[in-house]
C-alpha cells in the first residue's frame, strides 16, 4: 500500500494494542464511541496497585 489509512490503524489497534478494541471501542473505527478507554477492564485503566507503587517509591526517594 502507498500509505497507512484508517483500516491499517485499526487493525492495528486491535492486533497490537487491545484486542478488545473493536467496534465502537476501536478510536479508529467510525463507529468509535468517542470516549477515553480508561476505565476498569480498558486498555488505559490504571490500576490501583500501580499508582500505589509509584507513591511509594517516590516516598523512599
Amino acid at each position: 500500500m502507498p500509505g497507512i489509512d484508517r483500516n491499517c490503524l485499526q487493525a492495528a489497534f486491535s492486533e497490537s494494542i487491545w484486542v478488545e478494541g473493536v467496534g465502537k471501542l476501536n478510536p479508529f473505527n467510525a463507529e468509535f464511541l468517542g470516549k477515553r478507554l480508561d476505565q476498569r477492564g480498558m486498555v488505559f485503566y490504571k490500576a490501583p496497585a500501580v499508582e500505589l507503587a509509584k507513591t511509594r517509591k517516590k516516598e523512599q526517594l
